[in-house]
């Protein structure tokens, strides 16, 4: 009885949410614009990510890189 208890719960939400998206109400959420924002910290977030991940790993396979960085 519990687990139908949570079954039809589980199902009224569902539907209370499928309804809420087709009734279309949309509800506006604020973007706040981040001023100080330039292209020094768009090109250092780029460079970081471009250490991260670097060359040639992608090709490689994760058996691959894990044996390649225990030999280091």
């Amino acid at each position: 009885m519990a687990s139908l208890a949570i079954a039809q719960e589980a199902y009224e939400e569902a539907i209370a949410e499928l309804e809420l998206w087709r009734s279309g109400d949309r509800i506006a959420i604020p973007i706040q614009v981040d001023r100080e924002a330039s292209l020094d910290v768009a090109v250092g977030q780029e460079l970081a990510w471009r250490r991260v991940r670097q060359p040639g790993e992608k090709d490689r396979g994760h058996l691959a890189r894990l044996l390649g960085r225990l030999r280091r």
